[in-house]
């Protein structure tokens, strides 16, 4: 009866899909928020849906690998079920080594728990940021009418701040699927003294309105002191990342201990054949040998290889919308503080409520009106003249370009010798709370006022001579 039943759904899936992804895809929360509170974190097994097991380093086995990645290596929380009450095999939660046997299909030996790892960098403001890559495979993928399947994998990414500090934390299946972003609680901290608060229906102030793909969700935020990891909580069966916490936060001396391998991810090209040679994990496409997810190829058509656990760069992700190793990914989608590329920044001793009023909500979501310069503004800089007001950041980039461009042009100096012309560094606290009620949230913006102080016009990341003079034109 559980098969009839189970190719019924199948089949009522594929009918109603009929060749298209879209409508399942609508079905599918691949972003939820983690909602947890200080009660569940006490109980793990409420959070990893079983019984959990904690995987840690084994600093003494583990290969010589870069200081960050020993660092920040992190504690997997993996939920098991009850060895009495089992509904697949036991070890299909357990991770482990891979190895080759007959007929390409790849194996995972549970009694080498492994963790594969590597160092990435990607771009913020046109610099390059550190990232550690940890990589974990499980023997099977369960559970799911159509996610069952030979190896199951996750990724963790976690990105550096410039003060060598996390302040993201990626997580996604091998195959790309339920790819989510958790932010550091000081991250979100930086972003609201840079950006002043969340855009229109946003709940972080670092989540972003994308203009023609899926908006990312910060999931929550983790808050990591110095000496803690990361923890990454794993659920029984599903293999999703529940949550991210800090081992601080957290009680594991009550719950069974494994210790795990770190490897470079290298190693998965030169993985253990069954003639005693070595072998890649990977089919010349980047594809786990094996692991082909044949009944959602059916249901999700417009996906290259849907569920199918692959290499780290060949890794879709958001419905294949992006790309894991694609270039500014976290720029494109998120609203960054440039005070993720300072290097001497101290950390925060303000804390962030985890809680999203009502309040904070109907403000930021109020339709946009023209904002008025504070009297500070206007005591400081008089009223002589309108006043053109360019907001930067030091580590803005654009800023610089802009400046050394544009702004030395005598033509420009010409078009702004009628405005108070008022250069604004974000950077700067004094600087920033003279123009907190313009609430700007890209540099460089300029905005254009008469000489009482009322908003006549903005430019939103501003670049040219034409852009300027053509904003100075309509203003006046």
């Amino acid at each position: 009866m559980n098969f009839i039943l189970r190719s019924l759904l199948l089949f009522s899936a594929m009918l109603l899909t009929s060749g298209c992804s879209y409508f399942a895809q609508s079905w599918v929360e691949t972003q939820p928020r983690s909602n947890y509170s200080p009660e569940d974190i006490k109980n793990l097994s409420k959070i990893v849906e079983g019984v959990p097991v904690a995987y840690r380093i084994d600093l003494e086995s583990s290969e010589e690998q870069d200081p960050d990645l020993l660092r920040y290596a992190p504690i997997l929380v993996q939920g098991f079920q009850e060895r009495e009450k089992t509904e697949y095999d036991y070890g299909a939660d357990a991770i482990g080594n891979p190895y080759l046997e007959e007929e390409e299909l790849v194996k995972i030996n549970t009694k080498e728990p492994r963790v594969f790892c590597r160092i990435e960098h990607t771009s913020v403001y046109d610099q390059k940021v550190k990232q550690l890559v940890y990589a974990l495979w499980y023997p099977t993928r369960p559970v799911g009418t159509v996610e069952q399947g030979n190896i199951d994998g996750h990724i963790l990414r976690i990105t550096l701040g410039a003060n060598g500090s996390p302040v993201l934390y990626e997580s996604t299946q091998s195959c790309g699927c339920f790819y989510g972003v958790f932010a550091s609680e000081k991250l979100e901290i930086w972003a609201k003294k840079e950006f002043q608060r969340s855009l229109p229906h946003k709940k972080y102030v670092l989540e972003k309105k994308h203009e023609s793909k899926s908006d990312w969700v910060i999931r929550g935020l983790v808050s990591l002191k110095e000496g803690e990891r990361p923890v990454l909580c794993i659920s029984k069966g599903q293999h999703f990342c529940q949550t991210i916490l800090s081992s601080g936060e957290v009680n594991l001396e009550n719950i069974d201990q494994k210790k795990y391998q770190l490897v470079d991810y290298e190693k998965l090209n030169q993985i253990p054949r069954y003639d005693g040679k070595t072998g890649s994990m990977f089919n010349d496409e980047g594809l786990v040998w094996g692991g082909r997810r044949w009944k959602e190829e059916l249901i999700f058509t417009s996906l290259e290889y849907p569920g199918w656990p692959r290499h780290l760069d060949k890794v879709n992700i958001h419905w294949d919308e992006a790309k894991w190793q694609q270039p500014n990914l976290l720029m494109d989608y998120l609203r960054l503080p440039h005070a993720i590329l300072e290097t001497n920044i101290a950390d925060e001793e303000e804390s962030l409520e985890e809680g999203f009023s009502e309040e904070t909500a109907d403000e930021s979501n109020k339709e946009y009106s023209p904002s008025v310069l504070s009297t500070s503004f206007l005591e400081k800089y008089g009223q002589e003249k309108p006043f053109a007001v360019l907001v930067t950041h030091k580590f803005c980039i654009g800023c610089h370009k802009f400046k050394e461009t544009v702004l030395k042009d005598n033509k420009s100096q010409k078009a702004l010798s009628n405005w108070n012309f008022v250069v604004i560094d974000l950077f700067q606290e004094e600087e920033r709370k003279l123009v907190a009620a313009q609430r700007v949230s890209l540099t460089p913006t300029l905005i254009l006022f008469s000489s009482q102080g009322k908003e006549l016009l903005r430019m939103e990341g501003i670049s040219t001579l034409a852009e300027l003079n053509s904003s100075l034109g309509k203003a006046l």
